[in-house]
């Protein structure tokens, strides 16, 4: 006869009601300092730009602000629940066709080819929009890229940046040391990992596949090729442009001393986007929450631990003391990350190679603030934690996720069992 415990299913408590639980400064940030970096990174770009840099929308883009994407539970965060670039693929009056991989109640899309495309190199960002009709684009026109076929594409969410200042305040040294920590128990389960060593030595640390190892770059490449605007290390334009897209954008850009919307070679737009990463403080865990007690959340977090979810998603790292911004130096950093590359099967394999990253490795996603986050895993294909973790144990036995041999574990938990995990998971 069935128990009642065996006739319980757990349920993914879903994304936390209440108040944001991020979004604020670290301690010690000047309040009107901080609002204006913030101010910045919402504003929403037109191809003049700003008064204050200049820099404004490129002639390709997906989207027109940084926070209309990292916009959830508020900005710095994740994508909404819905989609903003439906109405920004036709602000001021643009005439973009809404492709349709991209859907109102869906996630935030970032496109990327696995091969070659055009003047887009294999693993490069496809920006889905164009300035094409848009009232300050002039006789500016540029087509639409004709999307190939679905399996030369894959797609990426924007990532969450709460508490990014500290993760860039990480030594590398100490995320070094802690890829050696538990070397038995992670061996016995298949759980290798490795860091995305940059050219210089540095290990990367942003980026679904830890493709940046500093805030400043991941800014750089974002206003790239999120907003279509050349900066910093990413100042090569793709392609040849029309005459009157010349007058608009090329021209100026050669010109040091013209007024260019698509030259940010001024680095004031980037540094304030960085800067607001930089501060931005960690999202806060919750003892309990509608619908999960804290004797369920201490439970789970304990179970996380004995079926190995922790030897990954590492629950604390301490931060060096090399900031100038104290609240930045010296804490203990519970992001819930190795910040490791590990290969996770094909059911999760986007066939992208970045830097030491292969087609099926990914940087071991931060779970702060997962309580509060909307949609799941790179391409934001569930909102459903339980579907979340059971991706994560591939189907190849050719090419075996790491985590396989957790998610078996975590099957084998009592239903109670996998309830209080999943509210754990809630409640950070």
């Amino acid at each position: 006869m069935a128990t009642a415990e065996s006739r319980i299913s757990p349920i993914d408590p879903g994304v936390r009601s209440g108040p944001a639980s991020a979004g604020g400064p670290v301690s010690g940030i000047d309040g009107r300092y901080f609002a204006n970096v913030r101010g910045s990174f919402k504003e929403v770009h037109s191809i003049a730009g700003d008064i204050e840099s200049g820099a404004g929308l490129g002639p390709r883009s997906n989207g027109t602000s940084c926070g209309g994407c990292h916009a959830y539970p508020t900005v710095g965060g994740s994508s909404p629940n819905r989609n903003p670039q439906i109405a920004m693929a036709s602000s001021h009056g643009a005439t973009n066709a809404i492709p349709s991989f991209m859907r109102d109640d869906g996630p935030i899309l970032a496109v990327r080819v696995r091969t070659k495309f055009g003047s887009f190199e294999a693993g490069d960002v496809l920006p889905v929009f164009t300035v094409t009709g848009r009232s300050d684009a002039y006789h500016c026109a540029m087509s639409q890229p004709d999307f190939p076929n679905f399996s030369r594409l894959v797609f990426r969410i924007p990532t969450p940046l709460f508490g990014a200042g500290l993760i860039d305040n990480l030594p590398d040294a100490q995320i070094l040391a802690n890829m050696q920590t538990q070397v038995i128990a992670k061996s016995s389960l298949g759980i290798d990992g490795w860091p995305n060593l940059h050219p210089d030595g540095s290990v990367g640390k942003f980026g679904w596949k830890a493709q940046h190892s500093s805030l400043t770059a991941f800014a750089e490449e974002a206003y790239q090729t999120e907003m279509g605007v050349l900066n910093g290390n990413y100042n090569q334009r793709r392609e040849a442009l029309s005459k009157a897209c010349y007058a608009l954008y090329d021209a100026a850009y050669e010109d040091p001393y013209a007024s260019s919307s698509y030259d940010s070679s001024e680095p004031g737009s980037v540094i304030l986007f960085t800067e607001f990463m930089r501060f931005l403080d960690a999202p806060l865990a919750v003892n309990e929450f509608r619908g999960a007690t804290a004797d369920s959340i201490a439970q789970g977090r304990r179970l996380f631990g004995d079926i190995g979810c922790a030897l990954c998603h590492t629950p604390t790292l301490r931060t060096g003391g090399g900031s100038d911004v104290s609240a930045l130096n010296n804490r203990d950093t519970p992001l819930y990350s190795d910040l490791l590359l590990h290969h996770m099967g094909t059911q999760l394999a986007d066939g992208i190679v970045q830097g030491g990253a292969g087609p099926d490795a990914f940087r071991t996603a931060p779970l702060w603030g997962l309580g509060q986050r909307i949609f799941l895993l790179h391409d934001g294909r569930t909102r459903n934690l339980t579907v979340a973790i059971e991706a994560h144990a591939g189907t190849d036995s050719e090419s075996p996720s790491e985590a396989r041999s957790v998610v078996k574990r975590f099957e084998r938990l009592k239903p109670v069992e996998q309830q209080d995990l999943l509210n754990f998971l809630r409640s950070l």
